[in-house]
């Protein structure tokens, strides 16, 4: 219980200190035919949760909600195939590098068995960041605010075309040791969009 309390109270704080508006939710119980890229969690439609609604935790990006119950939703999982994530390299907007490189976070062949990595695809060409390099969401097409860690470089190569670069990510979250996710809400001033910067 006392290690339930400094958990909850270490994820309240972090509420706080973020833009929008945010419901905790505990993780119900994972999808057994895919068990580490979706999962069920306890509030639902009646709670004002809804569909493509980001999933986060004070650590990073956790997902999407995909479907919609009364009382549970579906979260799809960063790597899954229906959870790509627009994302960019934070270190170059922080350095005042100019546009900072942007991609897709999506499973590839050599991550799709391993829950902890995602392919950072579509990058410029020539693309070479350094591993350790931090991915953020870039706030484009809508799905996710600007700015939520998604993870780190691990490595970098030429796409097999040679017109983008690619990258392994190591992701911020362990997305198979969640108990507790924070769900955003709509904007008040605008339901219909969730993804506001």
């Amino acid at each position: 219980i006392a290690s339930e309390n400094v958990l909850l109270r270490q994820e309240l704080e972090w509420r706080e200190h973020q833009p929008w508006r945010l419901l905790p939710a505990r993780v119900l119980v994972k999808d057994p035919t895919n068990w580490w890229r979706s999962f069920y969690i306890n509030l639902g439609s009646e709670d004002g949760v809804v569909e493509n609604a980001p999933v986060l935790s004070p650590l990073g990006l956790v997902g999407k909600v995909e479907q919609v119950e009364t009382h549970r939703s579906l979260v799809r999982l960063v790597g899954d195939p229906h959870c790509k994530v627009a994302a960019m390299l934070s270190d170059t907007l922080q350095q005042g590098k100019g546009d900072p490189a942007h991609g897709t976070i999506m499973p590839g062949a050599d991550t799709a068995l391993n829950p902890g990595l995602v392919d950072f695809q579509h990058l410029p060409a020539g693309t070479a960041p350094e591993p350790g390099a931090k991915v953020i969401t870039s706030g484009l097409g809508g799905g996710y605010p600007r700015g939520i860690p998604v993870g780190h470089i691990v490595d970098s190569r030429s796409s097999t075309s040679g017109l983008f670069a690619e990258a392994r990510v190591r992701l911020a979250v362990d997305l198979n040791r969640l108990e507790m996710v924070w769900v955003k809400l709509p904007d008040q001033d605008n339901p219909a969009t969730q993804g506001g910067q």
